[in-house]
């Protein structure tokens, strides 16, 4: 498959209740995450494009990230 890509993770948080992971790899086909797991134990593609994170952490997209935690109606005065 063209556009295959390999995330190499010196640190990983897959979810937010996760420990935080080491050596890990994240592997892309087709634009969807299809492996997650220990470099030496996922299969990489022979033509993906192999990114190393290094010793950065790689973890999921923050979606609506801006958002005020506890801000309730009855506590803004509404």
């Amino acid at each position: 498959m063209s556009g295959d890509l390999v995330i190499r993770a010196g640190r990983l948080l897959a979810y937010a209740d996760a420990d935080i992971a080491r050596d890990q790899a994240v592997v892309v086909a087709d634009g969807r995450i299809i492996s997650v797991g220990a470099m030496a134990d996922v299969r990489v593609p022979g033509n993906a494009k192999v990114i190393d994170a290094g010793d950065c952490l790689v973890m999921p997209g923050l979606i609506n990230a801006h958002h005020h935690v506890g801000l309730t109606p009855t506590q803004l005065g509404a």
